[in-house]
């Protein structure tokens, strides 16, 4: 694996979240690292993904998003929401 001082970060968090995909949201492993890759989505598609990961994964995988501090990361992807990117705000409407 390349280590991550060669390995872009965009491709680092594209590659978590393939994984994560692959099975969906099931355990505290993955809510942990979903959490996490959160403050690196900067662009809307990776957001939007993220955001469908968490609609879709186990209810207790959801409550501990919530534990993880996750309402406030979305609070502020709402923040920085221009009127252009009203598809997040649709989203997190879930």
């Amino acid at each position: 694996m390349y280590s991550t001082d060669t390995f872009p970060l965009y491709l680092q968090l594209e590659t978590a979240l393939d994984e994560i995909s692959q099975v969906g949201l099931i355990n505290r492993h993955q809510t942990l690292s979903l959490n996490r890759l959160m403050v690196h989505a900067k662009e809307l598609p990776v957001r939007m993904q993220i955001l469908q990961l968490i609609e879709e994964g186990h209810p207790a995988c959801r409550r501990l998003f919530v534990d993880y501090h996750g309402l406030p990361i979305i609070w502020s992807w709402m923040v920085d929401c221009t009127s252009e990117h009203d598809e997040l705000k649709l989203q997190v409407n879930f």
